[in-house]
Order: structure tokens, then C-alpha cells, then sequence
């Protein structure tokens, strides 16, 4: 049986459609391109917002903590740092984060955007270079080179949307308003010297309990529920007392402040 063949400069059936349509196609990769909208601009767009590398204040001579300071929220037993969580959509969706934004725990150690949060003062009774104070209410505020002001909340789950995904519980999140439900306190490691620490300065590197003050529920980390994210695997965190049966809050609720390195000592010999 023949068949008939055409010179590939032939056009069959109908090549001005095919025409019009490579046309559209074109203009709309270069309406994208100058708008920023292509993947790999996306992309770039969330390293270079997410993902740069941030100076943190180094640490002070006596350790303390004060407002205003930017710091790394570290959960001890895990080795994972308190981060804002993008998915798929939102990393490449948008350049600042998304209001609400979850939460997650990020193996990742650098300092960057995400995982840099911010000591706010609840109102003006806590000025700036003020310490932070055990039982001393406070708010964290994600950095601002996020490009998003987002402060971070939790409420009592009422109803199933304030619930997290995985493991059903209080769910903590980044809002862009800061109001009763972001408010914090700091609770010493060991309950024996809870009383006698309170009103006593928050240090660099100690071992804590982060207390949501609304629903009076510990920030807890739960390594083994994890998320998948553009930047690997990220484990759930939400606010969740959990107690061993000493009636001490389990390595799940153990939290450490994190800032610099310490400056290095200067050489005065001569």
C-alpha cells in the first residue's frame, strides 16, 4: 500500500492555527518573563528571600536575651529549628509568605528568613533592650526580610480548622495581626525551680518551655510526623503538654533561644 509523503516545508491540515498558536505560546512565555512568573524566576525568588543567610546578634556577655533581638527557636531532643513552612504552592507562588502561614521544624541549621524570629514586646510596658524574663509574657515576630509581618499564634482548637493535620492537635501558625493569641511566656526546665526562676533573665542556649498564655499548652515538636516541603522534610509542630510520669514536661516540649556566635576575644599582646 503507498503511502503519500510531503517535504517537511509542507504544512498539512490547518498550519495557520499551528501558526497562531505558536505565536500565543511565545507571547505568553515573554508576558510571563516580564512579569517575573516563570518557574525558575519564582524560584529564585524564594532563595533569595527564604533562604539568604542572616546575621544574628552575637551573643552577650552575660547571655541574656532582650527584646527586640533577633534569634534561632531550637527544639533540643531533635536538633530542628522553628520555621515558617511552605508548601509547593505557596513557595512558588508567591514572594513574601502567606498569611496564615503554618509552622514546621527545619533540620536546616543556617540561619535564614524563615527560621529568625523576632522578641516583641506585648505593648509599650516592655521597651526594647529590656531582658526577657522567665513568666514574662512576650511575642515572636518572623523577620522581616520574609517580606511578610507575621507574628506567631495559636489558639484553643474549637473548631477542626485550628487543629493540626497529622496528629489532630492545636495548631500554631504565622498571622499577620498580633493580638492575645500570640502571646508567649517562658517557663524554667526543671519544675522544682520553676517558682524561684520566674522574674529571673531568659539565657542563651538554656533548656525551656515555650507556654502559649491563651490556652496555657506547651510548643511541642513531634519528629515523627513530618511534612514534605521544597526544602526536604519538616517535622509538625504544635502546642501540646506532654508529661512523663514525674509530672515533668517530656523532651517534646524542650525548647533552647539561640542567637550569634560569641564574639571572638581580641589579641592585646603586642
Amino acid at each position: 500500500m503507498s503511502v503519500n509523503t510531503y517535504n517537511p516545508t509542507v504544512r498539512v491540515g490547518n498550519w495557520f492555527e499551528d501558526v497562531v498558536l505558536q505565536e500565543d505560546i511565545l507571547e505568553d512565555y515573554e508576558k510571563k518573563r516580564n512579569n517575573g512568573e516563570l518557574l525558575i524566576q519564582k524560584v529564585e525568588n524564594v532563595a533569595e528571600k527564604l533562604l539568604c543567610k542572616m546575621e544574628l546578634l552575637t551573643v552577650r556577655p552575660n547571655k541574656t536575651i532582650e527584646f527586640g533581638d533577633l534569634i534561632n527557636v531550637k527544639h533540643t531532643s531533635s536538633s530542628t529549628f522553628l520555621c515558617a513552612r511552605v508548601s509547593a504552592l505557596e513557595g512558588f507562588t508567591s514572594i513574601a509568605l502567606p498569611d496564615p502561614c503554618i509552622v514546621g521544624g527545619t533540620e536546616r541549621q543556617e540561619s535564614v528568613p524563615r527560621s529568625t524570629f523576632r522578641v516583641v514586646n506585648v505593648d509599650d510596658e516592655n521597651p526594647s533592650k529590656t531582658p526577657l524574663l522567665y513568666g514574662q509574657k512576650f511575642v515572636l515576630q518572623i523577620a522581616e526580610e520574609t517580606g511578610s509581618k507575621l507574628f506567631l499564634r495559636s489558639e484553643w482548637p474549637a473548631i477542626s480548622t485550628k487543629r493540626t493535620t497529622k496528629t489532630n492537635n492545636q495548631k500554631v501558625e504565622l498571622r499577620g495581626k498580633k493580638v492575645y493569641e500570640c502571646q508567649f511566656f517562658i517557663q524554667y526546665r526543671d519544675p522544682k525551680w520553676r517558682i524561684e526562676m520566674t522574674g529571673k533573665p531568659v539565657l542563651v542556649g538554656d533548656p525551656i518551655i515555650i507556654t502559649h498564655r491563651g490556652s496555657n499548652q506547651n510548643l511541642c515538636c513531634l519528629p515523627s510526623y513530618a511534612y514534605k516541603t521544597p526544602f526536604g522534610l519538616e517535622k509538625e509542630i504544635c502546642c501540646l503538654t506532654m508529661m512523663n510520669t514525674h509530672h515533668a514536661e517530656r523532651e517534646e516540649n524542650v525548647w533552647q533561644i539561640l542567637m550569634g556566635p560569641p564574639a571572638e576575644p581580641r589579641d592585646n599582646t603586642f
